[in-house]
């Protein structure tokens, strides 16, 4: 098994390359009904989000199958059909599905690109080698049962099963979920590794507030 972390920025310009700016925002607001953060009301609420680098971290998603999970208001799900991701908007809230059903009839979007699903609570709602890899942006402290959870995501994904978790630092911040609700990187990568994922890392100085933390297959250089 191999764990990663990573701070700064320029380690991970070696190889891919990104940069964001950071603005400040309005005091932490309450989380939605999926357990996202609401994003700031003013115009630089991307300032923060800054999808472009998430999207670089995961090594580009034009053309790949990306399960959106806990898919709430469709922030990222809209950001990854707009980068040419094919995707799987998934959420246990049916108001929240019915919403994106309707802007997706709204933009003329078929289900070639974009698939909407309600799932149980605390099931990913994944068939078998579906998706090329996931994208969990809730507060990963509020996923009941992280272990039966995480087990069926990665039979939902095809190897090297990828596995992207955006959570918020353990500290203060302008946006963001109580702290109650915010888990330590170190804290997820150890549970991921006990999940069956063998290749484990995070990037925690590259988004503003958060860290990315990545989990997949170990796979030899070349692969």
């Amino acid at each position: 098994m191999r764990l990663t972390t990573t701070a700064p920025l320029f380690a991970l310009l070696l190889t891919i390359g990104c940069g964001e700016n950071v603005q400040q925002a309005p005091p932490t607001p309450a989380t939605g009904t999926s357990g996202q953060p609401a994003a700031p009301t003013n115009t630089a609420a991307d300032d923060w989000h800054n999808t472009d680098t998430l999207f670089t971290i995961m090594g580009g998603v034009q053309g790949k199958v990306v399960a959106d999970l806990f898919a709430g208001d469709g922030y990222y799900t809209w950001k990854l059909i707009d980068a040419g991701a094919r995707v799987i908007a998934i959420d246990d809230d049916p108001k929240s599905i019915a919403a994106l059903e309707q802007e997706k009839k709204a933009r003329g979007i078929g289900d070639d690109r974009l698939l909407l699903r309600v799932t149980p609570a605390g099931t990913p709602g994944l068939l078998a080698n579906e998706a090329d890899m996931v994208l969990c942006t809730r507060p990963y402290l509020t996923i009941n049962d992280r272990q039966a959870f995480f087990t069926q995501v990665r039979q939902g994904l095809k190897p090297p099963r990828r596995v992207f978790i955006v959570d918020f630092l353990t500290e203060q911040t302008p946006v963001g979920p109580p702290m109650d609700q915010r888990a330590g990187q170190e804290m997820v990568m150890e549970e991921m590794s006990t999940f069956g994922f063998t290749d484990i890392g995070a990037y925690s100085k590259t988004l503003p507030y958060r860290f990315v933390l990545f989990a997949q297959d170990f796979q030899e250089v070349g692969d």
